[in-house]
């Protein structure tokens, strides 16, 4: 048998329990570093989302359907890991009071497919207003709520700011705070969530997503 030093145990008799295993004291910082790394993972995740990370996070497209809720409107939202916020499309926004409170109205012209022929008005209390610093230079002043969406089954409260976006490609932005401890981005792929999302159709679906 070749001679192995760490097996070596010295004296006859049989070997003690947990014999070849050799115990270094440079393991216990190494195990310390790994544990503070775990830790901060999920306090960053319990920070962005108020949610435990997850041991497995779902994988998506970098294009997916959300479907706002309670009006079961779907739309095209691009999943973004290089934006911190999320943000939807509005227009018309008005800022008004409520029981002393300030809200948000807002026209948002989508869910032809479900019922809204031109869209639907959307009130929400005010979170806050950001500041959004824009490529072409500048910042711009957005107003924030808080709306239920719906991505591949599940439903979360994501903050969104509001802006314009009829310009644009997709009504709809998810960034790094919508998506920390629950999805990871395949960027070569679309649509790879589950469409168990509630959905108020009016009209049967013809065509791809």
């Amino acid at each position: 048998m070749e001679y192995n030093p760490q097996l070596s145990i010295s004296g006859p008799g049989p070997a003690p329990e947990g014999a070849g295993f050799v115990q270094s004291s440079k393991m216990k910082p190494k195990l310390l570093i790994r544990d503070l790394h775990v830790l901060l993972l999920i306090s960053i995740s319990l920070c962005l989302t108020g949610q435990p990370l997850s041991a497995e996070p779902e994988i998506l497209g970098w294009l997916e359907g959300a479907y706002l809720q309670p009006w079961g409107v779907r739309v095209r939202a691009r999943l973004d890991s290089g934006a911190l916020t999320s943000s939807m499309d509005a227009e018309n926004i008005r800022l008004f009071k409520r029981n002393g409170a300030e809200w948000v109205r807002f026209h948002f012209p989508y869910g032809e497919r479900e019922g809204y022929e031109h869209g639907f008005d959307i009130e929400r209390p005010l979170l806050r207003q950001s500041r959004i610093k824009l490529r072409e230079g500048g910042l711009q002043r957005r107003y924030v709520i808080k709306l239920d969406v719906c991505v591949s089954g599940k439903t979360s409260a994501i903050e969104l700011s509001l802006v314009n976006r009829s310009n644009l490609n997709y009504p709809m932005i998810l960034g790094r705070e919508a998506l920390a401890g629950r999805y990871l981005i395949d960027p070569g792929q679309t649509f790879l969530g589950r469409r168990t999302c509630p959905r108020k159709l009016v009209e049967p679906l013809h065509g791809s997503e």
